[in-house]
């Protein structure tokens, strides 16, 4: 387990519209609905529940793609984050890299898709986690949570393995970016473990183009105040209507 003289540093990754492994979707993310649209999904879903953490020494990286219009930047970046929240458009990574190296044994590496969403205690629950356990486990991951219909604002409870709300555990110098692969695949190549905490962890927001994600079959409907309690989500549950994407 980390002792309390572990230099442990937490990080939240999030692709706001750059996959830097994925570089044939430049053309799609850079379009003028789709940032539209994943603004509103961003800041409403994936900004409003980190903006809710109970936790706040944190680092939380928001990876934008460089042709990305300057106004779309510096309004992302304007927003009032409570942990050290860095809005990152250069194609270089080397010194987000050396940024969070810098002091540090462990690192703690989250991914967070830009239309989804985290319980208020997720990166609180994270380092519990890994402070009571030996250190072999490489990857953690919620598998508890909800998913919304951005459409019909329908919420309903999920469990399945390795959904893309990941931790990945890196003993410098490892690379505090890495985040092991297709998150589908994280339990056949890597020592992978399940936080349980008995409630849900995650909302996984379901639109137009990410329909392959939804998931079907034994599910209840979930109130929809939980969004707001446990989520710091206020908005309307029928987020983005009309506007369209093609990346998930």
């Amino acid at each position: 387990m980390l002792s309390s003289s572990v230099r442990l540093r937490q990080v939240l990754l999030t692709r706001f519209n750059w996959h830097p492994e994925f570089p044939g979707n430049d053309q799609v993310a850079l379009s003028e609905p789709w940032l539209a649209h994943r603004e509103t999904l961003f800041r409403e879903l994936c900004f409003a529940s980190v903006a809710a953490q109970t936790l706040s020494d944190f680092d939380w990286i928001l990876l934008v793609h460089p042709q990305t219009p300057p106004r779309l930047i510096e309004r992302l970046a304007s927003w009032p984050a409570p942990c050290r929240y860095l809005v990152w458009s250069d194609r270089s990574l080397s010194e987000v890299r050396s940024r969070l190296s810098q002091n540090t044994d462990v690192v703690l590496t989250t991914r967070l898709d830009s239309d989804d969403a985290l319980h208020r205690q997720a990166m609180s629950q994270i380092r519990r986690f890994y402070y009571a356990r030996p250190l072999n486990w490489v990857i953690a991951n919620f598998e508890n949570g909800l998913q919304l219909d951005l459409q019909t604002g329908h919420l309903v409870s999920m469990r399945f393995v390795s959904p893309p709300f990941s931790t990945m555990m890196h003993v410098l110098p490892g690379d505090p970016l890495g985040m092991g692969g297709d998150h589908s695949e994280l339990p056949i190549h890597h020592v992978y473990a399940t936080i349980e905490t008995g409630f849900p962890m995650f909302v996984q927001g379901i639109h137009a183009q990410n329909q392959r994600n939804r998931r079907g079959g034994g599910m209840a409907v979930v109130a929809p105040d939980l969004l707001r309690t446990e989520f710091g989500i206020s908005a309307s549950r029928r987020i983005g209507l009309g506007a369209s994407e093609t990346m998930g």
